[in-house]
């Protein structure tokens, strides 16, 4: 067997284990998922981004703010 047959032989195990960007492996529903998926975060992040610099300054002072809840509830909610 010369080398380039065993490149070949390689070539088509390796196939066998190695995921491959091909339409036979990565089905269209799980590519526009994936897609899917990471436009929605970048839209969260960006809801994020205009709520954080969307917050109006208060003119005055008018003293210690109070909460009703702890600061981990108020950041999950967010």
């Amino acid at each position: 067997m010369n080398p380039s047959q065993h490149a070949e032989q390689f070539q088509s195990q390796l196939a066998n284990y190695v995921p491959q960007f091909t339409p036979e492996f990565w089905p269209v529903w799980l590519i526009i998922a994936g897609l899917l998926l990471v436009g929605m975060w970048l839209v969260l992040g960006l809801h994020a981004l205009f709520r954080a610099r969307g917050v109006k300054k208060s003119a005055t002072d008018h003293g210690e703010k109070i909460y009703l809840y702890s600061k981990a509830v108020r950041l999950w909610h967010w």
